[in-house]
């Protein structure tokens, strides 16, 4: 609770921010006309460096003094500037800059907050500092032995009000929501859901006055990833996304605002100590305002941040929501009281229960699929009341079971009025699902699925993908199937049979699964199986759509529903022995429908941002001896 309790207290001017005192006033008195640049030679330093943005710091000071030496005679060759004065410049124009704090070099925890002061990590024990360099200098001068990047995004935020066209683009949100209030007040429906703006969780924060004309909506994304497939390079990264502009400009690079960079190459244990930095400059500004100069109409103004979504995979929600991972009791991570099923030390969200004399946590009764608790329905406060009073270390981990909940979320901490809050800013991942569900597929009809000793894999009638000739078959099907796919489908399937186990990507799974496979699949998939999986495969299309109208949701409503309970009769079949088939991920299907209509179409908070923002800044590592801090500079220019 003690990051949590930081955070409700935070302002700008706390010491764990370490802003700058330039930062601090840009952010309280920003500019409210364009940036002009008169100095020629300040404008073509900061032309070269954006034009190497992915180059070293060496090429620029280079083409610097190629400039110099060569144009010796132009008006303002003398004012070029080196690279870090140029860093500083732009700095200082644009309020934007990097905040570093040190953290445990085992990547447990960061010395933030509640741990700021401590000499070791607190759950590994290894020296804050260099310890090297505290020998040479007989304890005399600290160096931390690893530090973490921060960026903050208030100066983010102002700097895209500083061109005219982004400040009008800000405006969309609003534009967008008074439309469909009018279109709501007019008929009393929204007949196309095709934006957050669409969906009842924002509709009603506005409504309750919680966000107004000019606050800015964010989104929140966090993932981990891999820099080198050849040795371990592992680091997590967040972004910010803006929802105040339209769907069609969220994943460009320019819209896009890194939050923080934690390097690895170990997970992180306490993952709250590093978010602790970002957020806590959330929090001060939603208690403080952030002040913008809108260059578009030369006035400043006051907006509240408002934190709509947190997003993340299946696992790496669990960051944000505090909650258990996916095989507890109450592992829907979308907080639905729906229990899971339990075979084993793990649970599983099936609907039907097994049959015969299954075992105590398997024995309630069936779950009506068309009556499935919604998400977020689950009376979190109360539990998570009662998990923060356990009055013992036994009672807590009963508690945790009971409620599915094993801490208090960091953003716990943010102003309430000024955050959805958990759980209903946890979203289903449509990109992660359906990577999911074709891991889940492939496994049962290739016969790769684990089979529990009771069962008999020779029963399998939907192995069909089992015998190797009909694989390697089903594989050349699909690579020559990629001739007839439009290059705008971006990367085309390859042959899954031959790449599978290597690096066949989350894209190429999405095209496989729900758009070859059906075809393919036909009269060598046993009907009623194919059945349920086209509906499945419709169920998916319509979901991915940017515009879905009412009548496409409730086509797919019954679709899914229908898909989820038939998935459990002809493959579970109720058998205690394979409960193991219901992967979280087939439960997660079933929310799409009412989610949608709660958040507006999945593709909204998809995590194909991210990927986006990983592949962008994965490019530009030109340094594979320091690759963390390299991918914390590029995040920054």
């Amino acid at each position: 609770m003690d990051f949590v309790s930081a955070l409700s207290t935070a302002t700008l001017a706390d010491l764990v921010a370490k802003l700058g005192p330039q930062a601090l006033e840009h952010l309280q008195d920003p500019p409210r006309r364009p940036l002009l640049i008169d100095n020629a030679g300040h404008r073509h330093s900061i032309s070269i460096y954006l034009a190497t943005e992915h180059s070293s710091k060496d090429t620029y000071e280079k083409i610097c003094r190629s400039t110099a030496q060569n144009f010796s005679g132009a008006p303002g060759i003398e004012d070029l500037l080196s690279f870090h004065n140029v860093e500083n410049l732009i700095a200082a124009m644009t309020g934007v800059e990097k905040l570093q704090h040190d953290m445990c070099p085992n990547s447990c925890a960061a010395f933030t907050g509640p741990y700021s002061d401590k000499e070791e990590c607190p759950l590994c024990g290894t020296s804050h500092w260099n310890q090297e360099h505290l020998d040479c200098t007989n304890g005399r001068s600290k160096v931390p032995a690893k530090r973490f990047t921060t960026i903050p995004l208030g100066p983010q935020l102002q700097a895209l009000y500083h061109d005219p066209d982004q400040a009008r683009n800000m405006r969309y949100l609003h534009e967008h929501t008074q439309q469909i209030i009018a279109e709501l007040q007019r008929t009393g429906s929204i007949s196309l859901v095709d934006d957050i703006a669409a969906g009842w969780d924002y509709l009603g924060a506005v409504l309750n006055g919680d966000i107004k004309k000019d606050d800015i909506v964010l989104m929140v994304s966090l993932d981990g990833v891999q820099l080198y497939e050849s040795k371990q390079s592992d680091c997590w990264i967040y972004i910010w996304v803006i929802l105040n502009l339209s769907l069609d400009k969220w994943y460009k690079k320019v819209h896009v605002c890194p939050g923080g960079f934690i390097p690895g190459p170990n997970k992180p244990k306490n993952i709250n100590s590093f978010l602790f930095i970002g957020l806590h400059h959330i929090a001060a500004l939603q208690c403080e305002g952030l002040h913008i100069g809108d260059v578009s109409e030369d006035h400043v103004f006051q907006s509240d941040l408002y934190l709509l979504f947190t997003t993340a995979d299946g696992p790496g929600l669990v960051c944000w929501d505090g909650m258990v991972r996916h095989s507890g009791k109450n592992g829907c991570r979308l907080y639905c009281p729906m229990p899971g099923r339990r075979k084993g030390t793990h649970y599983y969200p099936a609907l039907l229960r097994p049959q015969g004399n299954c075992i105590a946590g398997s024995d309630h009764p069936d779950i009506n699929v068309f009556r499935l608790p919604l998400g977020g329905s689950g009376d979190y406060a109360h539990n998570l009341e009662r998990l923060i009073s356990s009055p013992s270390q036994q009672q807590w981990d009963l508690r945790k079971t009971e409620t599915g909940i094993t801490k208090p979320p960091l953003i716990l901490g943010l102003k309430r009025s000024r955050s959805l809050g958990v759980p209903l800013c946890m979203t289903a991942d449509l990109m992660h699902l359906a990577g999911n569900l074709s891991d889940l597929l492939i496994s049962l009809w290739c016969s790769t699925m684990e089979c529990s000793y009771t069962d008999d894999k020779n029963s399998w009638d939907w192995a069909v993908l089992h015998d190797e000739d009909t694989w390697t078959a089903h594989g050349k099907g699909v690579e020559n199937a990629g001739m007839f796919i439009p290059g705008s489908f971006d990367r085309k399937p390859r042959n899954i049979a031959d790449k599978i186990n290597t690096d066949y990507k989350t894209w190429e799974f999405h095209l496989y699964i729900f758009g070859l496979a059906p075809v393919l699949l036909y009269t060598i998939l046993p009907e009623r199986y194919w059945i349920n999986f086209c509906k499945l495969v419709r169920g998916i299309q319509i979901m991915s759509q940017h515009a879905i109208n009412k009548q496409d949701l409730e086509h797919a409503y019954v679709l899914l529903c229908s898909w989820g309970r038939e998935f459990e009769l002809i493959y579970y079949q109720l058998r205690q022995d394979r409960l193991h088939f219901i992967h979280p991920c087939v439960h997660q299907v079933l929310h799409l429908v009412t989610e949608t209509m709660h958040k507006g179409p999945p593709i909204c908070y998809v995590q194909w941002t991210m990927e986006r923002t990983i592949g962008n800044l994965g490019q530009e590592i030109w340094q594979p001896s320091k690759p963390y801090e390299n991918l914390a500079e590029e995040g920054l220019r």
